[in-house]
């Protein structure tokens, strides 16, 4: 007898037996989430003979269970590149599905393995070329995979994986410039560090670099920026000749160890330094000056003066032909002219002195301005001269002669040689002359019987000394003005 199961073959009792059966496939295993039952029931029968044979409709059901099957999704690196390059990644699935799987990444960017495929690559944007030193690396994750309409019984999905990304060397140059090539002493020049890639990469995410120059000079480029200045003055003096050239280099850096190659140009600026302009010069001014007056035995002083200090001894040519030295760093010199002399004439005066050149050794000055002369008033002392009056006889009789002599003495015993003719007359009449430049002088007189004289207490004839009339018992003498001698020192 046979009997009959929807959708299912039938089922034959063999003769003489109470049962049989038949086996029914269940759907095909796979990984998704899909359990179900099988149910069946007896809808008829063929053969048997049986008198009264009656059919239970109650169905058979078969419960079919997922069995736990693993899908695993990885994430692989493709290994390094440098930091211009993508990094790229591969995206594996451990058994071919029927169906696309669409795989979504920690960045949130999506890839599909499609169906009967297992791998798939992927590439982020590449880091980009630069001058800077920010090699790294990229990591990459899966945040789910998914096949639409279907669950996975069991899903395992991978840790990240990470590109290593290395620098390239892009070099970044430093050049130094200078904004003149001849400067005037005492002039600016202007120094420009400027910073440079071939390629043309951006030079904005850098801190602050400083740049050491030959002489010294520091020069900053500011944070992000791609150049920086710096000025310094040229060297000056008083001296005509100008001065050694200005060289320049850059010499180191601070601040550059971020960049994957900075190079520093050793290319030399130069720059000439010039004196001034004509009648710009550095100006050096030499002047002399009196230190009081003084007496005729006293030495006249004068001091000679510079208006800034030299770092050369500056010589200096008086009018007179004397020389005095102005030592280097200081600022002026004593210099003492020859005493005049104490003497017995009329003959103060007023010495000047003057400059005549100012020199330093194997240098000459741009801009020399000599003062003008100085004067120190020299005033006579008082120096006594005495005539005194002497007779060559105390007795002579009626009818002789005697003869006077007026002799000049100073008591200090200066020199009475510089006067003219002085003629003293005595008290009765008599005329006696010193010539000029002499120390006495005598005059004779006849005697007469009938003159009477007068006598000192000592025997000697009196007689008043009398000059011009005038009574001068005590007296400096007078030379003629336009004999008298003016002596300078």
């Amino acid at each position: 007898m046979s009997t009959a199961a929807p959708s299912a073959p039938p089922i034959t009792i063999e003769a003489g037996q109470t049962s049989g059966s038949v086996n029914v496939p269940t759907a095909a295993n796979d990984v998704y989430v899909n359990g179900s039952t099988v149910s069946t029931t007896i809808t008829g029968t063929t053969g048997g003979n049986f008198e009264n044979l009656v059919l239970n409709n109650t169905p058979a059901v078969t419960t079919v269970s997922d069995v736990n099957d693993t899908v695993t999704v990885t994430i692989e690196s493709a290994g390094p590149v440098l930091e211009n390059q993508a990094p790229t990644f591969t995206i594996k699935l451990d058994q071919k599905l029927d169906h696309d799987l669409t795989v979504t990444l920690s960045n949130g960017q999506t890839v599909v393995i499609a169906a009967g495929a297992t791998q798939v690559g992927y590439a982020l944007p590449a880091q980009g070329d630069d001058v800077y030193k920010d090699g790294g690396s990229a990591s990459l994750g899966i945040a789910d995979a998914s096949v639409a309409g279907k669950t996975f019984e069991n899903l395992v999905i991978s840790g990240p994986a990470s590109v290593a990304i290395n620098d390239t060397v892009s070099e970044v140059i430093a050049t130094l410039t200078a904004d003149k090539s001849t400067v005037a002493e005492g002039g600016q020049v202007t120094y420009t560090v400027t910073l440079t890639n071939s390629a043309g990469l951006p030079l904005n995410n850098h801190g602050e670099l400083t740049f050491t120059l030959s002489d010294g000079t520091k020069v900053t480029v500011p944070a992000n920026g791609t150049s920086g200045s710096a000025t310094i003055t040229a060297a000056d003096d008083v001296f005509s000749g100008g001065q050694a050239p200005i060289v320049n280099k850059l010499e180191s850096v601070t601040g550059a160890d971020n960049f994957e190659k900075l190079t520093l140009s050793q290319t030399e600026v130069a720059t000439t330094v010039t004196d001034e302009p004509s009648g710009q010069g550095d100006k050096v001014t030499v002047s002399i000056e009196g230190n009081g007056g003084v007496q005729e035995n006293l030495a006249p002083t004068f001091t000679v003066k510079v208006d800034q200090k030299l770092d050369h001894d500056l010589k200096i040519t008086l009018s007179n032909g004397d020389t005095v030295t102005i030592e280097a760093g200081k600022l002026s010199a004593i210099y003492t002219a020859p005493v005049q002399g104490d003497d017995v004439y009329k003959d103060g005066q007023t010495l000047t002195v003057g400059i005549s050149d100012a020199t330093v050794d194997g240098k000459s000055f741009e801009n020399l301005v000599i003062g003008g002369e100085a004067k120190v008033e020299i005033t006579d002392t008082v120096s006594e001269v005495i005539a005194t009056l002497t007779a060559d006889k105390s007795t002579v009789a009626e009818g002789g002669s005697v003869t006077y002599t007026v002799t000049l003495t100073n008591s200090a015993g200066l020199p009475i040689n510089n006067h003219g003719p002085l003629e003293f007359t005595l008290s009765d009449g008599t005329k006696v002359t010193v010539p000029a430049n002499g120390t006495s002088g005598s005059a004779g007189r006849q005697g007469h019987r009938q003159h009477r004289r007068q006598w000192r207490r000592t025997g000697k004839p009196r007689a008043d000394l009398h000059r011009q009339g005038r009574p001068e018992t005590r007296s400096r003498p007078q030379g003629h003005p336009e004999q008298r001698r003016h002596r300078h020192h």
